[in-house]
């Protein structure tokens, strides 16, 4: 699929709440170097105004920004057949941990076809998610409820 760098920068925001499915290197990549540099011009200018009205519209850019890049990032977790709740992690190795896992091309069995990348090793010593089949009768039959 051949894209340019503005649909790719577009995707995540017209898939801003799908948490399912995947997102290949690109995507995630375009939509972050789209979203930080808007958000720190944004934020600059808001400094140098000193503007409570400017203030505001970095709240909402933050806050508008928070769902899809959630959603990309989790999607391109499920790229690289992991969960999306690696995202809970914190601390500083987790972060470059992080910053491994986007760089790494998607799984082969689902159509990523990349060739293997330096932190392949490391991203395999993570757990794989895993997939539950659910019969129909039993989806709405919680013993709670």
């Amino acid at each position: 699929m051949n894209k340019t760098a503005l649909q790719w920068m577009v995707t995540p925001l017209r898939h801003y709440a799908m948490f399912s499915g995947r997102a290949p290197r690109a995507e995630y990549w375009w939509f972050i170097l789209f979203a930080t540099p808007a958000g720190i011009m944004l934020a600059v200018v808001s400094r140098v105004m000193v503007d409570s009205r400017m203030s505001l519209l970095v709240l909402v850019y933050n806050l508008a920004m928070l769902v899809p890049s959630l959603a990309v990032a989790v999607r391109r977790f499920h790229e690289i057949d992991r969960s999306g709740w690696w995202l809970l992690m914190l601390g500083a190795y987790n972060l470059v941990l992080l910053m491994l896992v986007m760089v790494v091309a998607g799984g082969i069995a689902f159509g990523g076809g990349g060739e293997p990348n330096l932190g392949r090793e490391l991203i395999n010593s993570m757990p794989r998610r895993k997939w539950r089949k659910i019969s129909p009768d039993r989806r709405f039959n919680h013993p709670m409820g």
